[in-house]
Parts: C-alpha cells; structure tokens; sequence
C-alpha cells in the first residue's frame, strides 16, 4: 500500500475540520501533566498562542520539539546513506516483481503495488548533501543502477524524474531517554529516526500512535499515561532502530573480499528453513496492538478488542 493512500484512509475517518495542514507551530512550553493550571503552549507561524492538554510533536528527523524536551541529547547523525524512491505506473495490472538487489555498498528494491504501480527505492553511501549535478535524480538512479539485473534498467527507464525523491538518511544512535517530557510526547522519526534497512520507520511511527491512544485512553490521568507510553515503545523502537543499523553494515561492505562473504552468508540464510526464518523475523513482526495483547492474556479476544 502507498504511504499516500494510508494517509487518505486515515485522515477520511477525522471528523470535518478537525485536520489543519500548512501552518507551522512550535512548542514554547511543555507544560505539567495533571496540573490543569500548566498546559503546553503552541506558537503558530502568524504569531497566535494555543494551550493544549496534549501535544503530540511528530515533527520528523530534526524534531525541534525534541530539541526543547531533551536539549543535552546527541541529535540523529548521518548514516553514511543517501535514498531515493519513486513510484512507476505501468501498462500491465498484474502484480510486478518483489525483492531487493544488493550490490557493494548500495542496493535497490521493488515492490508491487495496486494498480498496475510498481515502487521503487534504493540506497547507496554517500556524503551528506550531494545531489546529481543536474539536478535529474532519475539520471542519478540510472548511472549508479542501470547495469544491474532486470528489472532494474526497464523500471529506471519508466520512471519520471519529477515523481523521484532523493533524501540523506539520518539515524537516532543514542535513545532517548524517554519519548515525552511535560506534556508532549514524541512520535515517530522525531523519537526514533532510523535506517530504512528494515522498511520499518513509518511502521513503527503507526505503533507509537496506537500505543499513545491506548494508554491515552486507559490511563487514570495524563502523566501515568505518557510514562506508560514511553515504557512500552522506548525498548521496542530501540531495537528496531538497531537491527536496521545492523542490515545497513551489512549493505554498506564495498571490499571484494567483504562483499562475498557476505553474499555467501546471504545466500546459505536462503537455505534456511522458513520456519527458522519466521523465528529470526519475529522480533520485528509480531507487534500487537495494546488492546489485543491485554485481550489475549485474559483468555481470548472479545469482540470489541476484534473491532
């Protein structure tokens, strides 16, 4: 599914007006949990101040949110890797290919989506801040990719420079040491920024948001659930953004000797059996939501739970 229409789903259950976009704020004051007197403070970009009980900050990589909650905190450092991504329509509306490429310190994945659409990412070591000379990002992906195996070069061919994203990816090396302060609280790459070896930073961004809700709505008063939010994500999120900085060490090898080791040792975990390779993925795929897992540990899932 593309992240465009998740979002559309998602925002379509809103009520009407509830959804502004556009309009930048920044928090001034985090305010005091349970102190009705101590809101957080909003500023917008025109200069207007809101108070609010709880300020969700999911304000991305370079969070300045996270800046005023934990100011003494390494912010994210480069990876080493630059991405790029594009979405390929095509004539024929089966399925298209699925499955990654690695090559010396790059690599390149396709996966299908509905419609006849085909997604398209890659990711290769670079230093921070360059971008192609000409600024055609498409003529990019084709001189550092076009040689590989097919599908690559038809696909690359297929794309539109206009609709190809090309970004640096930054990872959060050190956790924080929690994911609210006051009362706001940090979701997604602003609290956990990682490498997207695992295609899991918008993944994990929609378990903080169903967790946040969760101990939102459980909780006896706001404190008791923000710290219950960040007792349940911090350790979860932190191995994930590790198990990603291991794949992107892997991927990053450019040696001779390095690559086919690691190409061996990729082609041996092929021949694993799948239910071994369900057991090593299991630490990253088998989150359940709160609601769910509290249903099963009382002997089943209700109804409500299943809605």
């Amino acid at each position: 599914m593309h992240r465009a229409d998740l979002v559309r789903l998602l925002a379509g259950q809103l009520p009407t007006g509830a959804l502004h976009t556009g309009s930048e704020a920044r928090v001034l004051d985090p305010g005091v949990p349970d102190d009705p007197t101590r809101p957080a403070v909003l500023a917008l970009a025109d200069g207007t101040r809101h108070t609010a009980e709880l300020v969700v900050a999911a304000d991305g990589i370079h969070s300045p949110a996270r800046g005023l909650l934990f100011p003494g905190h390494p912010a994210p450092r480069y990876s080493g890797f630059t991405t790029w991504r594009t979405v390929i329509p095509t004539r024929d509306a089966r399925p298209g290919p699925l499955g990654e490429v690695w090559g010396p310190g790059a690599l390149t994945g396709v996966l299908p989506l509905p419609g006849g659409r085909t997604y398209l990412y890659a990711a290769a070591l670079a230093p921070a801040g360059t971008r192609a000379a000409d600024g055609d990002e498409r003529a990019e992906l084709l001189r550092r990719f076009g040689g590989w195996c097919a599908p690559l070069p038809g696909l690359l061919a297929a794309a539109q420079p206009e609709l190809v994203l090309r970004n640096d990816v930054f990872e959060m090396v050190t956790p924080l040491p929690a994911f609210h302060h006051g009362r706001v609280a940090l979701l997604g790459d602003a609290a956990h920024a990682m490498t997207p070896f695992q295609g899991q930073g918008a993944c994990q961004a929609l378990e903080d948001a169903v967790t946040l809700a969760h101990t939102a709505w459980t909780a006896t008063g706001l404190g008791s659930a923000l710290d219950a939010y960040s007792t349940a994500r911090l350790p979860r999120t932190t191995g994930v953004v590790r198990r990603s900085a291991r794949v992107a060490r892997a991927v990053a090898v450019r040696s001779r000797v390095a690559v086919t080791l690691r190409d061996t040792a990729l082609a041996l975990a092929g021949r694993l059996p799948e239910s071994a390779v369900v057991r090593g993925a299991a630490p990253m795929f088998d989150w359940q939501p709160p609601h769910l897992l509290s249903a099963t540990r009382n002997g089943g899932v209700s109804d409500a739970a299943r809605g």
